[in-house]
């Protein structure tokens, strides 16, 4: 199944066109060549990887390690995506970064951490999500905790 870009004989076609059905259960696609394929939202969604557990303290003093539990049917997660929301702009920094490759491609089951260092007491919210190969996005998992 896929979904966005299609490539066909070593060229990318694009999707151009999209449509619901009325009962938002189908979505057909036709693309730059011609081409139209009609999609089982369903059965699309429930590819999407999910995050199955995160690790963290709710209260910390400067900084933690933070693990992610993921699940895939594909096992083809290839990013994570942090966005901060600080109170003072510039304290909080992430290792490896705010969007990384977490290694755990070809795995249905996975954890990964990353590093959270904050340089003033604040609340700190990050959202995170992991993306597949597909594009499939997980639901946003919010994490909230506070720097003392």
């Amino acid at each position: 199944m896929r979904c966005g870009v299609r490539a066909t004989s070593g060229l990318a076609t694009l999707v151009n066109r999209i449509a619901a059905s009325a009962d938002e259960k189908l979505l057909a696609t036709a693309s730059e060549d011609g081409r139209v394929l009609v999609w089982d939202l369903q059965k699309l969604l429930s590819l999407r990887p999910k995050i199955t557990a995160v690790l963290y303290a709710k209260e910390i003093s400067r900084s933690q390690y933070i693990l992610v539990t993921v699940e895939d049917p594909n096992a083809d997660i290839v990013s994570v995506r942090i966005f901060v929301e600080p109170e003072f702009p510039g304290t909080v920094s992430l290792s490896p970064g705010a969007s990384f490759d977490p290694k755990v491609a070809g795995k249905t089951q996975a954890s990964f951490g990353f590093q959270v260092t904050v340089t003033r007491p604040q609340k700190v919210r990050l959202t995170l999500t992991v993306t597949d190969s597909l594009g499939l996005a997980s639901e946003p998992k919010i994490l909230e905790f506070s720097v003392h």
